[in-house]
């Protein structure tokens, strides 16, 4: 009979602990959901196309930027490997350089260019901007690639040298055709 009740008193401090443990896995639990989607909301929320991959280069997810600029859609994007994306499109010599040798060592990187030709969408010239972070409490590593357009401003950048370069040669026809004048009337005179 005492050995029931010790039993019984074992079982309660077993179930009591169990409730504790529960209600503290819970809490944890909610924690995490609380800051995944404050982290999916902060993707979602920029402007710019976003990546989340995995360490093997595997894309988690990624914001609605991404599916429109790029015109891919989420079935086709998440769960696949980076440089199959598109038909091999995002098979970048360069890109392979950033995230396979310099990211894995200095964990961050900005304003690194990156330009490709596009099937659907054409030459693009971007500039990428890549973070490795741990997340969870298994210190999982993700990626955070973050993408800018900007081959309108490299296009503009390029019709201003060319137009700086027409303006600087009118410029020195000019002053030769004056020089040119200047000894004509010279002449005459």
């Amino acid at each position: 009979q005492e050995k029931i009740i010790k039993l019984k008193e074992a079982v309660a401090l077993t179930q009591e602990y169990t409730n504790e443990i529960i209600s503290e896995l819970d809490v944890t639990n909610e924690e995490v959901t609380i800051a995944r989607d404050y982290a999916d909301a902060i993707i979602r929320t920029v402007r710019g196309p976003v990546l989340v991959l995995n360490i093997n280069l595997r894309i988690i997810s990624a914001n609605e930027s991404f599916y429109t600029t790029f015109k891919v859609p989420p079935d086709d994007t998440e769960n696949r490997l980076l440089y199959d994306l598109g038909d091999k499109q995002w098979d970048i010599p360069s890109l392979r350089v950033l995230l396979e040798e310099i990211l894995p060592e200095k964990n961050t990187i900005e304003d690194f260019v990156v330009e490709q030709d596009f099937k659907d969408i054409g030459q693009k010239t971007m500039l990428l901007n890549a973070r490795t972070l741990q997340q969870g409490p298994n210190k999982t590593s993700l990626i955070l690639l973050a993408i800018e357009d900007i081959t309108e401003n490299k296009k503009a950048e390029k019709a201003l040298r060319e137009s700086g370069e027409l303006f600087r040669t009118a410029n020195e026809k000019m002053t030769t055709l004056s020089e040119e004048l200047q000894t004509r009337n010279e002449e005459v005179t």
